[in-house]
């Protein structure tokens, strides 16, 4: 299930993927506990939003597929860890 998501808009030219979700990582773990912290990330073009904006959570993967197993999936399970 998808419980917490950051939506962010990347610079173009700016960091490569795996680097910049370490980057999104890293401010998490300064701020968040480290179970609450993201352990993938995964960016894509676009969120699918209703008329007011709001995020449709169930448009955004079909209903049994693992978004972990999508082409540019970044884990960073290892980087979570007790502090």
């Amino acid at each position: 299930t998808i419980r917490h998501q950051l939506e962010v808009t990347a610079e173009a030219g700016g960091d490569d993927a795996k680097a910049l979700a370490e980057r999104l990582v890293d401010f998490c773990l300064d701020r968040l506990a480290y179970f609450k912290a993201p352990g993938w990330v995964l960016f894509v073009e676009s969120l699918p939003t209703t008329g007011t904006q709001k995020v449709q959570k169930a448009q955004i993967f079909p209903r049994g597929e693992d978004p972990r197993a999508r082409d540019g999936a970044v884990g960073l399970r290892e980087r979570k860890k007790r502090r």
